[in-house]
C-alpha cells in the first residue's frame, strides 16, 4: 500500500491482530495490507493515547485518525476558489481568460489557479 492511504477498517484489523490475536506485525502486513511500519505508528498513536489491551482494551476514533499531510499548502483556500469560480461565472458574456490572466488578476500561481477549477 505504497503512496496512499491506508482505510481505518484495514488499520483496526492489524492493530487489532497485532494486539489481540497474537500475530506479530509482518504477520498482521501480510493479512492486511497494512505495512508493519504503518503497524508500529498506529500502535504508538494509540497508545500514546491511552490504549492499554489489558486495562483499556476499547478502540476509539482517534487512534486511527489521518494526520494533516506535509508539503507546501495549498495555493488557494476554498474561500479564494469560490471566488474565482464566481469571478468567471458573473464575466462568463464578456471574453475568455487565459489561466495566465486569471492567476495575475488574483496574484496565485497558474497551477493554483487551475487546481482551484478543477
Amino acid at each position: 500500500m505504497v503512496n496512499r492511504q491506508i482505510n481505518v477498517v484495514a488499520k483496526a484489523q492489524a492493530l487489532c491482530l497485532v494486539e489481540f490475536g497474537g500475530k506479530s506485525q509482518r504477520e498482521a502486513e501480510r493479512l492486511t495490507g497494512v505495512s508493519a511500519r504503518s503497524i508500529a505508528r498506529c500502535r504508538a498513536k494509540a497508545r500514546e493515547l491511552g490504549f492499554d489491551p489489558v486495562d483499556a482494551p476499547a478502540f476509539q476514533d482517534e487512534f486511527f485518525a489521518f494526520d494533516p499531510r506535509s508539503g507546501r499548502p495549498r495555493g488557494c483556500d476554498d474561500e479564494m476558489q469560490h471566488a474565482i469560480v464566481t469571478d468567471l461565472q458573473s464575466g462568463m458574456d464578456e471574453r475568455v481568460q487565459s489561466l495566465d490572466d486569471l492567476a495575475a488578476k488574483w496574484k496565485i500561481s497558474r497551477s493554483a489557479t487551475a487546481q482551484a477549477l478543477t
